[in-house]
């Protein structure tokens, strides 16, 4: 081989090998958040910000991917996603979550809380 191709190389996979070390390009750990909401719901922009700050406070190396508009599929589709580890996070109504935790029902019921005062209790 020619001296001048391996130093080349060298040098080549020497970039690459730093380039590659990166946090703030290449983090660490990616959380995966599916929800169905529109980019311009509140929820969502609060999400976007939540991004942000862990971004932040990781320095770069955690990444907090979000999908809106049911972009990975349902409410039910989603808690599903989030079972067998394929996102991380999800947002739903708890009309979604009581077929997956039968116990949520109650917060379903009409006029189970007379006021917020009973809310609390």
């Amino acid at each position: 081989m020619n001296l001048k191709y391996v130093t080349y190389l060298t040098i080549v996979l020497i970039f690459l090998t730093i380039n590659s070390c990166d946090n703030k390009s290449n983090p660490e750990t990616t959380i995966r958040l599916a929800h169905a909401l529109n980019t311009s719901h509140p929820v969502h922009l609060g999400m976007v910000r939540m991004a942000e700050l862990v971004n932040v406070y990781s320095n770069g190396s955690v990444e907090l991917k979000i999908f809106p508009n049911q972009q990975l599929g349902s409410e039910r589709e989603s808690l599903e996603l989030l079972q067998i580890g394929s996102i991380g996070m999800t947002k739903v109504s708890s009309a979604a979550l009581e077929n997956f935790v039968p116990e949520l029902r109650v917060y379903s019921l009409p006029y189970l809380f007379g006021d917020s005062e009973h809310v609390k209790k």
